[in-house]
């Protein structure tokens, strides 16, 4: 049996799904949409996979605004704002 524990493999090298892009799913067509309506959101509350996918599309942006949030009020935390990318890609959808 060969030895695999100093194996390291290079993710880099090719995505999971080749190099196809699937459409974007309801959910993250959605939060695009609630992005363009109500305005940037605390990153925290978007889910990690599309957040990832919209930065990789540059169809959103990374901004730092003060916190809603109680625990550390005004303290600035990363949002997500929508980019032009972001708002094209709900009009064409």
């Amino acid at each position: 049996m060969p030895d695999t524990s100093q194996t390291t493999i290079d993710w880099s090298k090719k995505p999971f799904n080749g190099f196809k892009t699937h459409p974007l799913t309801e959910h993250a067509k959605e939060v695009l949409r609630d992005l363009a309506r109500f305005g940037p959101r605390p990153t925290q509350e978007i889910n990690a996979g599309v957040r990832d996918r919209f930065r990789r599309e540059a169809l959103t942006q990374e901004v730092m605004l003060p916190s809603p949030y109680k625990t550390h009020k005004g303290r600035a935390i990363p949002f997500e704002q929508i980019t032009a990318a972001g708002k094209s890609a709900i009009d064409a959808s």
